[in-house]
């Protein structure tokens, strides 16, 4: 549809630059500079309203797709959450930000990014075994259960996002995300290789990062709109 609408708005342009030129060449010389200034900032002017136009057209044609893509997102950040909880639930710690969370999971809610950080804030207090094994072998073991979801963020979702927006703020808040869960399976690699107890840190810093990407895709989605207009 982009190429469609560059196409069409190419013809009109040209004859008019066509005739522009043509006005400006049976122009006397001194009056041959302010015609050539006049033809660059009609083209800059022209090409500016062209790009805009293409801009608007391309984010509705995204609208639903993008809508539904982010609350997809939101959903799997939640079911990763759940998951964690699941599993370090037999720790001696206070896990009950959870419930805050999932009100999030279907809807966008404004308390479920800090319930997110507090979630990584009680998850942070464990400092012992768990049935014999160490927070980070626990997480090494545990990594599979969540890997859909992560692999679903990262390979499914992120493109169809990119794809549909041009906001950088939101392509950011994606791809560092993904980097946390990049130093995730760093982290259990080496825990695994060397025993580093790395895995556990950054388990909880993939949930401070779940916070951080879940405000920003809620901000859109409770807009409804272009974030220019938030902003």
């Amino acid at each position: 549809m982009n190429r469609s609408l560059l196409k069409i708005a190419a013809v009109p342009i040209a004859f008019l630059v066509i005739g522009i030129v043509g006005i400006i060449l049976s122009l006397p010389s001194s009056q041959l500079w302010f015609g050539l200034i006049f033809v660059a900032i009609n083209i800059f002017v022209t090409v500016f309203l062209v790009d805009r136009l293409i801009k608007y057209r391309r984010e509705q044609q995204w609208t639903n797709v993008r809508s539904i893509t982010l609350s997809a997102i939101l959903a799997h950040l939640c079911d990763i959450a759940s998951d964690i909880y699941l599993e370090f639930s037999a720790a001696k710690v206070d896990l009950s930000s959870l419930d805050r969370i999932l009100k999030g999971r279907n809807t966008p809610n404004a308390a479920t990014p800090d319930a997110f950080e507090e979630f990584a804030d009680e998850l942070s207090k464990i400092h012992k075994d768990i049935r014999g094994e160490s927070p980070s072998t626990i997480v090494a073991d545990f990594y599979k259960k969540i890997q859909w979801d992560l692999d679903q963020i990262q390979n499914v979702l992120t493109p169809l996002v990119i794809t549909s927006s041009s906001e950088q703020r939101l392509i950011d808040a994606l791809v560092s995300f993904n980097q946390t869960q990049r130093e995730l399976i760093n982290g259990i690699r080496s825990h695994q290789m060397a025993g580093t107890h790395e895995a556990f840190p950054a388990l909880v810093a993939l949930v401070r990062g779940s916070g951080r990407l879940y405000a920003t895709m809620a901000t859109y989605l409770e807009a409804g709109s272009s974030p220019e207009k938030k902003e």
